[in-house]
């Protein structure tokens, strides 16, 4: 049984909540404890509109009201960043976090082009302030890495962004993502069998290999399987 939805249920309750007490008790519009609580519903929301089925939605009925909720959830993204920008500015750590999430958002929404935007944003205000050698920068790095690999399928950016998330959390010594771990044992492998990305990359895209093997399966496997002529599929 899937539980999912009262958990869901569960998460918006709380949270509304404590924005019910937030606002009972004063606490200003622009207080950022209160536009976080905001995001917090957000991202419920966008949780509650993943769960809506439009396989028979005939009138449309459905789609509207996720239309409608994820609508809510962008404003109060919106509203977050812009509180922010009046308050410390653009150049701050709360930006390139909002932005981030942001990115999340548009990801989510299978908006990419923005995602790739507001991502690239957060690296780049994350550098400024933070410098190179940060988990703030890592973060959204493996953001975009993720993008440009499950999403936009643009393998060499997709490398570049992991290798460089995954360097900097082996640099704080921290425990990398999985995502940044598969990209790292996939650069590894390629360097094993001495093939350049160049020719795996001829390879995917005009061999004759069963290009649906690799269309909805990005795994370490499928990475190997490709590289290998699609052995799997004989």
């Amino acid at each position: 049984m899937n539980d999912l939805p009262s958990k869901i249920d569960e998460s918006m309750r709380c949270i509304l909540q404590a924005i019910f007490i937030m606002e009972t008790i004063g606490v200003p519009e622009d207080n950022m404890l209160l536009k976080n609580a905001y995001v917090i519903k957000a991202k419920i929301l966008e949780e509650t509109a993943e769960q809506i089925d439009l396989s028979n939605d005939i009138d449309e009925i459905e789609a509207q009201w996720k239309f409608m909720i994820l609508k809510e959830a962008h404003t109060y993204h919106l509203n977050r960043l812009n509180s922010i920008m009046l308050s410390v500015g653009e150049h701050s750590v709360l930006a390139a976090k909002a932005y981030k999430s942001l990115g999340t958002f548009y990801l989510n929404q299978d908006n990419f082009l923005l995602s790739e935007e507001v991502n690239l944003k957060a690296v780049e205000i994350s550098k400024l302030i933070l410098g190179e050698n940060h988990i703030e920068v890592a973060r959204p790095l493996r953001s975009l890495g993720i993008l440009f690999l499950d999403y936009i399928h643009n393998f060499q950016r997709a490398e570049e962004c992991l290798l460089q998330s995954l360097q900097i959390y082996k640099n704080v010594n921290d425990t990398p993502p999985f995502h940044a771990l598969m990209c790292n044992e996939f650069y590894q492998y390629l360097e094993t069998v001495d093939s350049l990305y160049e020719d795996w990359h001829y390879d995917f895209y005009f061999e004759s290999i069963d290009l649906d093997c690799a269309k909805d399966d990005l795994s370490m496997e499928k990475f190997k399987c490709i590289l290998n002529g699609c052995s799997c599929a004989q």
